[in-house]
């Protein structure tokens, strides 16, 4: 059972300002997502108070924000930014 991954437009924008090195860590922890959204084991999630599906990922400084929707097994990949602005 995998997650499908879909990305809104201002996590495209901060996806595309990434360099290359930054690029390949978060397709890699993607992909750790894909299998298991909730593993906060293999990953630093945390859920979003205030929040009943949202929930944060770090990668190093960055910090992205995503929702999960059990029913259609899809993750939303809603923004990601450094850790002071992305909470904005």
């Amino acid at each position: 059972m995998s997650y499908e991954i879909k990305p809104l437009k201002p996590f495209e924008k901060f996806y595309a300002k990434r360099n290359e090195k930054e690029k390949a860590v978060i397709k890699s922890k993607f992909e750790l997502l894909k299998n298991d959204p909730y593993d906060s084991n293999s990953l630093d999630i945390k859920k979003l108070k205030g929040f009943t599906n949202r929930y944060r990922l770090r990668v190093w400084d960055y910090r992205i924000i995503y929702e999960i929707y059990d029913e259609v097994l899809i993750i939303i990949a809603i923004d990601g930014d450094n850790r002071g602005d992305v909470y904005k």
